[in-house]
C-alpha cells in the first residue's frame, strides 16, 4: 500500500513528473476494470440503490471502486514549492478572418457563444467574448451583470491556449487546436448579431470590439455521461487532463460538459477561460494536484458509479 506521505511527496514534484510513471505505482491510480461485477447486478438491487440515491443526493456505491489515491494533508497546501522547469510560452499569434460562412450558434444558451464557421472546405468553431451585452439578457440578472467579465474569460483562455499550444498538448490531441486569436470587426460582429438574433450591444469604439478564438471543430463528439462513461474512458480522461497539466495549465472547471468523446475515442479537454497557467502567480503544484484529485473522484467516484445505477449526480 501507497502510504499518504508517497503521495506528498510525488505532489512536491507534479507535473514535471508523470502520475502514471511513479515507482512505486499509486495504489488504486486506474482502478481495475469492474463492468463485470456491475453486469451481475439483480434489477431489483439498481432499483434500491437508485431510489436511495435520488433521495439522499448520494449514491450509496460511492466507494465501490475503491478511496482516492490523489488525497493529500492540509498541511501540504499552504508550502510554498517552486515549478522547476517552467518555461513562460511565445504569444498566441493573431490570425484573420478569410471569407468565412457562419454556419450556426453551437451555445445559444450558453454566455460565451459559440459559432461554426465555414472557411474554404474547413469548418472551424468561432469562440468570441463579448465586452458589452445588454444586462436585461445576462443571466437575466442586471446584479449580478459584469461588463469586464469576458474579457478577463477571454485572457485566461487566451493564456491557457498559448501554453497548450507551446507545450504540445494541441499536438497531442487531447484539447482543442487553437490557430489565433482575432478582433472582429463591426461588419463581422452586426452581422452576426443580426443572424442569430444576439442580444449584445456592439462597442463604440473599434478597440472594444469583441475578441475571439479560433478553434479546430470537431463532428459528431458528445458529451461524457452515465449513459456512455467506460473503465477506458476515464483512464483516457485521466491521463489527457496531465497533458494540460505538464503544460502548466489548470483547467478551471473540472464538470463533464467541459469533457467530449470523439466518434474515434478519443477525449477532448475543452472551455479553458477559468484556467490558471504558471505565469499566474496565484498558481500552485497544490491546484494542479487537486484538480487530478478532483478528476479522479468524478470519474471513479461519481460517473461510473452512478453509470452502475442509472443516476447522475448534479455535481457531475
Amino acid at each position: 500500500m501507497i502510504s499518504i506521505q508517497t503521495a506528498e511527496q510525488m505532489m512536491r514534484e507534479y507535473p514535471e513528473t508523470s502520475l502514471f510513471e511513479w515507482y512505486p505505482r499509486l495504489q488504486n491510480l486506474i482502478p481495475e476494470d469492474r463492468t463485470g461485477e456491475a453486469a451481475l447486478d439483480t434489477p431489483e438491487f439498481r432499483h434500491a440503490a437508485f431510489n436511495r440515491a435520488c433521495k439522499t443526493g448520494i449514491n450509496p456505491l460511492g466507494y465501490w471502486l475503491g478511496s482516492n489515491p490523489l488525497y493529500i494533508s492540509e498541511n501540504v497546501q499552504a508550502e510554498e514549492i517552486p515549478w522547476r522547469a517552467y518555461e513562460a510560452p511565445p504569444p498566441l499569434p493573431r490570425v484573420e478572418l478569410e471569407d468565412p460562412v457562419f454556419l450556426r450558434n453551437i451555445n445559444p444558451y450558453g454566455n460565451t457563444p459559440l459559432f461554426e464557421i465555414r472557411s474554404g472546405n474547413i469548418s472551424r468553431v468561432l469562440k468570441v467574448f463579448v465586452s458589452k451585452t445588454s444586462p436585461e439578457w445576462w443571466n437575466g440578472n442586471t446584479s449580478t451583470f459584469d461588463p469586464q467579465l469576458s474579457l478577463r474569460l477571454y485572457h485566461a483562455e487566451k493564456d491557457a491556449y498559448a501554453h497548450l499550444r507551446h507545450s504540445g498538448a494541441c499536438d497531442a490531441g487531447v484539447v482543442p487546436q487553437c490557430f489565433g486569436w482575432l478582433q472582429l470587426s463591426r461588419e463581422v460582429a452586426s452581422q452576426l448579431s443580426i443572424q442569430f438574433k444576439l442580444y449584445w450591444e456592439l462597442a463604440d469604439a473599434d478597440e472594444d470590439l469583441p475578441y475571439a478564438l479560433l478553434l479546430e471543430h470537431f463532428a459528431d463528439a458528445v458529451q461524457i455521461s452515465v449513459q456512455n462513461v467506460t473503465f477506458p474512458m476515464a483512464e483516457k480522461a485521466l491521463r489527457a487532463l496531465y497533458v494540460v497539466h505538464k503544460s502548466y495549465v489548470q483547467h478551471g472547471d473540472i464538470s463533464r460538459r467541459n469533457i467530449l468523446l470523439l466518434p474515434d475515442g478519443r477525449i477532448i479537454w475543452i472551455d479553458f477561460d477559468a484556467s490558471k497557467c504558471a505565469s499566474d502567480p496565484n498558481l500552485r503544484r497544490q491546484d494542479l494536484w487537486d484538480e487530478a484529485r478532483g478528476t479522479w473522484g468524478l470519474f471513479y467516484q461519481s460517473l461510473l458509479p452512478g453509470a452502475r445505477i442509472g443516476w447522475a449526480s448534479r455535481f457531475s
